[in-house]
């Protein structure tokens, strides 16, 4: 698996699980969020300038630095996915502190969904905060396991999607067809288990708790 950590809230480490094959990236200040949590990345990405300098040299002592210029295409995020493509890593991807920072790195995030560079890998990424889960699903029928005992389920759809159909919660769907993007939140699970069937198009489920 690969785990990223960006630069926003700091996540609980109850909610982090690394083993020792698997790859940890920090990107530009989420590099410091491993340190706090006594976890060494073993690949550091960004430009780096939210960071004060004692703290870069103490990153690039610990770690390999891929340093990037501050005027770029890509953000320091997509570079970092960028990074897991071209290498081929392999394994679900976890991203921590995508929130609580600027609203348009938020944004940026929320909007993998349209990268065509991530189309191929758009399934592998799991967002997780401390009150949050969020993970996208292609067509196909899917469970969605009430492991976390959060109240909210909900899904946005990204594209039009065709033949949604929603069972185990409480507000069900048949055969639904949607038009254009929109957040059907609130939902909730009825069962240990929901189950999301549809056609065409993307879907993000977020599970979630006040």
């Amino acid at each position: 698996m690969i785990h990223i950590y960006i630069g926003g809230d700091l996540v609980d480490s109850k909610l982090i699980s690394i083993s020792p094959n698997d790859t940890v990236i920090g990107v530009d200040r989420g590099s410091l969020r491993w340190l706090d949590l006594n976890i060494q990345p073993t690949i550091c990405i960004g430009d780096f300038d939210s960071i004060s300098d004692s703290e870069y040299e103490k990153l690039s002592q610990q770690s390999t630095i891929i340093k990037l210029p501050a005027e770029k295409d890509l953000t320091d995020t997509e570079t970092a996915l960028k990074y897991v493509i071209d290498e081929q890593l392999q394994g679900d991807i976890y991203i921590y502190g995508f929130t609580g920072g600027r609203l348009d790195h938020l944004m940026s995030c929320l909007w993998f969904g349209y990268h065509p560079m991530l189309l191929d890998i758009i399934e592998r990424l799991h967002f997780v905060s401390n009150n949050n889960r969020m993970h996208f699903i292609k067509p196909g029928t899917h469970t969605i396991d009430d492991e976390l005992g959060f109240k909210y389920l909900s899904f946005v759809t990204y594209t039009s999607v065709k033949n949604l159909t929603l069972s185990g919660v409480k507000y069900p769907l048949l055969n639904s067809c949607i038009k254009h993007p929109l957040a059907l939140i609130s939902n909730e699970f009825i069962s240990e288990t929901a189950i999301v069937q549809f056609d065409e198009g993307l879907i993000a489920v977020i599970v979630a708790r006040d």
